[in-house]
């Protein structure tokens, strides 16, 4: 039963998305692994890397490390071997993330409301919070007038649905609170975008809004590393395809896999 979940039918296109043609490494992770809060290994010495123009997916059922992959590669986590690395900024020093942001990461996590945004702050201070060192709200002190502008701007320009911006971004809806952190996460042009689990709960319109963006970003050059259990989400974009199991890469695949060729890798039972 759950292999015929997971494998579902069989099909050699499932998009009419184009392949990529990629460029230099901007993510690397070389032989990395790492361990969960009760000390187990979930990520063990895991190498791959994520070049300009393209999406490589990391697809496999929930709880086999995709979590605390996400979280090393982000600096959220510090791996017990190996590292990430973006350009020379590598994982395991003490502000790894300011460090990673710096260098061109954005970051679209798997829990939206707990870490994606402020629950109790106002949708304009959750993405304005993500430009202040930038210049574009002001340099020394914050121009309310440039934020205002700037909000308005991207909250227009990612269709997210809020009669006020000064509205909590608790009141959401699953697809406009993920849509306002695409916003600010997005719209600073960054080279490299991490992203998990980023349509889980959200309806149909909301869903293909999301994966367009991450086509529309590595069209224009940056690298996409797409984190998911949902097979036909990964095999519809990706570019490349990593099957993680039991926190290892078992297999992988190149262009547009068989969606039963990829199941059964996730399952274990790859041939």
């Amino acid at each position: 039963m759950l292999a015929e979940l997971i494998v579902g039918e069989q099909h050699d296109e499932l998009s009419d998305v184009p392949l990529a043609t990629p460029g230099e490494a901007v993510l690397k992770v070389s032989q990395l692994s790492v361990k969960n809060r009760f000390g187990k290994t979930m990520v063990d010495d895991v190498s791959f890397d994520v070049r300009s123009g393209e999406i490589v997916g990391v697809l496999g059922i929930a709880g086999n490390g995709q979590t605390e992959l996400v979280e090393a590669v982000t600096g959220l986590r510090r791996p017990t071997g190996g590292y990430a690395a973006i350009g020379s900024v590598r994982t395991g020093g003490r502000d790894t993330v300011a460090q990673f942001r710096r260098a061109g990461m954005g970051h679209i996590p798997e829990d939206r409301i707990g870490r994606g945004m402020a629950g109790f702050w106002s949708v304009e201070d959750n993405i304005a919070i993500g430009f202040l060192d930038t210049g574009r709200i002001g340099k020394h002190v914050v121009s309310r007038k440039a934020k205002s502008e700037l909000v308005k701007g991207l909250l227009k320009a990612f269709d997210v649905r809020v009669a006020s911006s000064q509205n909590l971004a608790r009141r959401l809806s699953g697809g406009n609170a993920q849509k306002m952190v695409l916003s600010r996460e997005l719209s600073q042009n960054p080279s490299i975008i991490v992203c998990s689990e980023p349509t889980r709960g959200l309806d149909l319109a909301a869903t293909d809004f999301v994966r367009r963006q991450l086509v529309k970003r590595r069209d224009q050059g940056a690298a996409v590393l797409l984190v998911s259990s949902e097979i036909r989400e990964v095999l519809a974009i990706a570019d490349r395809v990593l099957v993680i199991l039991n926190g290892r890469i078992v297999a992988q695949f190149a262009g547009r896999a068989a969606e039963a060729d990829v199941g059964r890798a996730m399952l274990g039972d790859a041939k």
